[in-house]
């Protein structure tokens, strides 16, 4: 079949192909966050600005619990960092606007943290629940990423894309340089004219 450089574009997004998962219409972003929402700023730029190709999200969502979500919204929202990284880099604004999901135990109650077996436990449904609703609908790549949360929440997301994810689906973790790596108030590298970006973030790739 011949495609009209045109009408390449479109074609893409109306027939994704699973090895291409930017060609979805629908691309979700998943984080497990704790203490560190640098990771989101990292990894949205990382996927973005430095991936070949390019995967931009069209929406975000953020897994954590009441403690996190009060950091994350102080450190990405209040503070502007997000919106900020969108325009910086010419991002949809859904990028910026991200769907919190609070783990909550059986009953409903947010967990203020994940300290305890049962805590651990609660994580672990809440996450694969979340991740096998994303994967159920087949117009979506979902990329989950493995950094940010607690180790043991990162180990969950990563168990719930083996159990539910899908050819077109990926986990990706991130990493910054060392000289980076202990600044707090490194979100991610800063705008530069076009040919002088910098490359202080990397992406590795885990395939189904």
């Amino acid at each position: 079949m011949v495609i009209a450089p045109d009408s390449a574009y479109n074609y893409r997004m109306t027939h994704p192909s699973p090895s291409q998962p930017h060609t979805y219409p629908r691309r979700i972003l998943v984080a497990v966050e704790a203490y560190s929402p640098q990771t989101i700023t990292e990894s949205l730029y990382a996927m973005t600005q430095t991936g070949e190709p390019a995967y931009v999200p069209t929406e975000i969502h953020i897994i954590t619990t009441q403690r996190g979500f009060e950091l994350v919204q102080q450190a990405l929202i209040h503070n502007g960092r997000l919106q900020q990284l969108c325009q910086d880099y010419n991002l949809p604004m859904a990028c910026a606007t991200p769907v919190f999901h609070l783990i909550a135990d059986h009953q409903g109650q947010v967990l203020w943290d994940v300290r305890s077996e049962q805590d651990n436990e609660h994580t672990a449904d809440f996450i694969s629940q979340r991740l096998q609703q994303f994967t159920a609908d087949q117009t979506s790549s979902v990329c989950g990423l493995l950094s940010g949360g607690r180790r043991t929440m990162t180990y969950y997301i990563g168990y719930a894309l083996s159990l539910f994810g899908r050819p077109q689906d990926r986990l990706k973790h991130v990493m910054v340089d060392d000289c980076y790596f202990f600044l707090d108030d490194f979100y991610y590298p800063p705008h530069k004219p076009a040919g002088k970006k910098t490359a202080m973030v990397r992406t590795l790739t885990h395939q189904r």
